[in-house]
């Protein structure tokens, strides 16, 4: 399979090189060192499949760079990754006015520039396999849409079925029961014909049936029937049925209106599917956003005992040159490093449990889950002098710890880079709440309150607010979706008096 394009676009040579040399080994590089360098080859040369582009730059910097290419038709499609120096709420923001799909700031972590580079990639991918997903399968006459009769009439179902036969797969019921039981035992129409008068269930009963349960609810439904009386219409349609077909069925109208709705479907099946794919990219990114921030974090704290291990290896070399080494130095040098390397060895192992995306139910302690997080990002705290205040017991409960720990981590995440912008009295309180029924983990801190208009939308996917850091807003968006989705939760952003507190709520299963 043939390599990637990727276009480097910077005025630095050093940094056009190191760029090159992360790289080379699995993309073909090409460079530019300007930005009208960059648009000459775009235009004239094979496409790249990705740019990486530097912000400042002389004559035309990189926001000029990519809001031209995201203009024309040919380029718009491209994903362009900022790779800069420059790292605050503004630049972000200008960036993603500009049409840039994401940022990397310097120094460039090897890692985290190829994952992001894949992840835009395959996002490109997605996207253009759905494109004429929804044609090909019109023109296949391979598998072909499958339609449900429900009559109790067998002359109605005979009409109906040498009407669709050629463009559908046609299944019939001649009961209402029997079609919840062809439903039930796997039949997944693309759209159920449902008469409305038949003994014992009638049509209302069936379809009611069918839309209140979440496995079937989007089964479109056409009602069958000899009646025009408009009451007897609009039941149906508040009931969730898509249209009406009276009998006796004239041919054009009926194929017309089943051929209307099937496609409507398929459209709406389309949709879903790209959302889902789009959502599972989004959570990608999140923990790799994420992942970044952990990696920062973890060399500022890997710093001192390297430097201790360094040390007492030169120790014993030099006192054992010079003869002077004995047996009690030397106990107390290798306490030195067996604690250095403790510390490494606890830091990989919590660094390791948030990289696990494959993990079962298990039960957990809330308070060391918590702490193992504060551990990952204690430099940070640290130098933002945010003090932390932990009010837990050693509570334990039975569901997804990974999710957790990444839910923990973008919560801290966000309440860190919210009060880097106090001065002083920086502080984080967590405690908990919980009964038999369920678990709340409360995490608060007391910056500024978010207004009464911004508070309800905090963790909404697209919600974004010049008073708050942007690169974290989507950090809210994946807890709520963990929460509610993956961990049968509630996450909410409320505020308090002088606080904002992200509230976990969880059911309280325990031992």
């Amino acid at each position: 399979m043939s390599k990637k394009k990727i276009l480097i676009v910077d005025d630095v040579a050093s940094n056009m090189h190191m760029l090159s040399s992360m790289l080379k080994e699995d993309y073909l590089i090409v460079a530019a060192k300007d930005g009208e360098k960059a648009l000459s080859i775009v235009a004239k040369e094979q496409k790249p499949d990705l740019i990486l582009l530097d912000i400042m730059m002389p004559d035309m910097d990189g926001y000029e760079i990519c809001r031209r290419l995201k203009e024309l038709n040919d380029t718009k499609d491209i994903p362009i990754i900022f790779i800069s120096s420059l790292n605050d709420d503004n630049e972000h923001e200008k960036a993603i006015l500009a049409g840039v799909n994401d940022y990397v700031t310097k120094p460039v972590n090897k890692e985290v520039l190829k994952n992001k580079i894949k992840i835009q990639l395959q996002l490109t991918s997605h996207i253009k396999n759905m494109q004429g997903v929804y044609q090909r399968d019109i023109e296949s006459k391979t598998v072909l849409p499958k339609i449900l009769i429900v009559d109790d009439v067998p002359s109605n179902i005979q009409i109906a079925i040498e009407i669709l036969k050629d463009n559908y797969t046609v299944s019939v019921a001649t009961s209402g029961e029997k079609a919840l039981s062809m439903v039930e035992e796997g039949l997944m129409p693309d759209l159920i014909l449902l008469d409305i008068v038949m003994p014992n269930m009638d049509g209302f009963k069936v379809c009611k049936k069918l839309k209140n349960n979440p496995n079937y609810c989007q089964i479109p439904i056409i009602f069958l029937t000899i009646l025009e009386n408009q009451k007897d219409m609009i039941k149906g349609l508040e009931l969730g049925a898509v249209d009406y077909v009276t009998k006796p069925f004239e041919a054009k109208v009926l194929k017309a209106r089943v051929d209307t709705h099937v496609r409507l479907k398929k459209y709406q099946d389309d949709l879903i599917n790209n959302i889902q794919e789009k959502e599972n990219i989004l959570m990608d990114q999140s923990k790799l956003a994420t992942l970044g921030e952990m990696f920062e974090n973890i060399t500022q704290q890997w710093k001192q005992p390297l430097s201790i291990i360094s040390m007492v290896s030169s120790t014993i070399k030099i006192e054992q040159e010079n003869g002077i080494l004995n047996d009690e130095s030397l106990l107390k040098l290798i306490d030195n490093l067996d604690t250095s390397v403790e510390y490494l060895s606890n830091t990989v192992n919590d660094f390791k449990d948030f990289l696990i995306y494959d993990n079962p139910k298990e039960y957990f302690k809330i308070e060391k889950v918590v702490q193992d997080t504060l551990n990952l990002l204690s430099s940070k705290l640290s130098y933002e002098n945010i003090e932390i205040e932990i009010n837990l017991d050693s509570h334990e409960i039975l569901n997804f710890k990974n999710n957790f720990i990444q839910v923990l981590m973008n919560v801290f995440i966000r309440a860190i880079q919210t009060l880097k912008k106090q001065h002083k009295n920086k502080k984080i309180l967590i405690k908990e709440i919980y009964t038999k029924e369920t678990y709340s983990l409360c995490i608060s801190h007391n910056a500024v309150k978010l207004g009464e208009d911004i508070i309800d939308k905090v963790s909404d996917r697209y919600f974004t607010s010049k008073n708050h850091p942007s690169s974290s807003e989507v950090g809210l968006y994946i807890c709520k979706k963990i929460i509610e989705e993956n961990m049968n939760g509630m996450f909410k952003v409320v505020n308090k008096k002088d606080e904002i507190i992200y509230e976990i709520k969880l059911p309280n299963i325990i031992k």
